[in-house]
């Protein structure tokens, strides 16, 4: 059937005397098509985003270089235990939206807030507080080992 030339085929209104050619055409259509749409969706990923209005929210991404720079100053002190929670208590907020700021990146707090979790990072880093985090740390240690290994019976004789 394919090598008879004198059979008919139709296809989108035209006439075909061989199947093959029939055939290449709705080849040659399909890739015109799907170049079509590629062309259509690089065109829409190279314009420019429409402007948002004045006072619509920002969201998270890569047009909001100064939030992800503190996101990423951020993260170090989330990853200890509780640091979390500490945070949202901080910020008056439920711990999931921490964790919407922080992990998911899919929320930016208020300017009040991120002005809170500024001075929360500065606090974090400061040196006095890094060495009573690692007094707490290493209390936490030791008081625990002790206790078990060697009970205070309360006499130093």
């Amino acid at each position: 059937m394919g090598d008879n030339i004198d059979s008919v085929g139709q296809g989108g209104g035209m006439v075909y005397r061989d199947s093959r050619a029939w055939l290449m055409d709705l080849v040659a259509d399909l890739v015109w098509l799907s170049m079509e749409a590629a062309a259509r969706a690089a065109r829409r990923r190279m314009a420019k985003p429409p402007r948002r209005g004045v006072g619509i929210t920002l969201r998270p991404g890569d047009e909001t270089g100064l939030w992800n720079a503190l996101v990423e100053r951020v993260q170090p002190h989330l990853r200890r235990p509780g640091a979390q929670a500490i945070l949202a208590r901080e910020l008056e907020l439920p711990r999931q939206r921490v964790h919407d700021y922080f992990i998911r990146r899919n929320r930016m707090p208020d300017a009040e807030r991120t002005l809170r979790i500024l001075t929360w990072v500065i606090k974090q880093e400061t040196p006095e507080a890094f060495a009573e985090q690692l007094a707490q740390s290493g209390a936490r240690r030791s008081g625990s080992s002790t206790a078990s290994a060697t009970p205070d019976t309360g006499s130093s004789a």
